[in-house]
């Protein structure tokens, strides 16, 4: 809670978020603007519950104009990762993306 409340008022600029974390207690981090993937999520649907994290926290004024805020979401994963990839992709994106020649990928929704 204290962790939560320093990063939300900007004392605290990074935050570690992890997925054991996400699955007991599903707290709602307010305040981030950007998030980064160290491997994908085991589970497929809490890789949407914490992109979407990224509009908490927005005071009435940010709400008009989402589009002025920087926003991000970058998410690192190898061969290895397929499966949780493919939960979040689907199979045929997945597929491109593992054997696929490009370094970096870029989608949005």
């Amino acid at each position: 809670s204290r962790g939560r409340a320093r990063f939300l008022q900007g004392v605290k600029p990074i935050m570690l978020y992890t997925g054991r974390a996400h699955f007991f207690l599903r707290h709602k981090i307010k305040g981030a603007r950007h998030l980064i993937f160290f491997g994908l999520p085991e589970y497929d649907e809490f890789y949407p519950s914490v992109v979407n994290m990224l509009n908490e926290g927005l005071t009435s004024e940010d709400e008009d104009d989402v589009s002025r805020l920087p926003m991000s979401s970058l998410s690192l994963f190898t061969k290895f990762d397929a499966h949780q990839l493919e939960r979040i992709v689907g199979t045929s994106h997945a597929e491109r993306m593992i054997k696929g020649d490009k370094s970096s990928y870029v989608f949005a929704s």
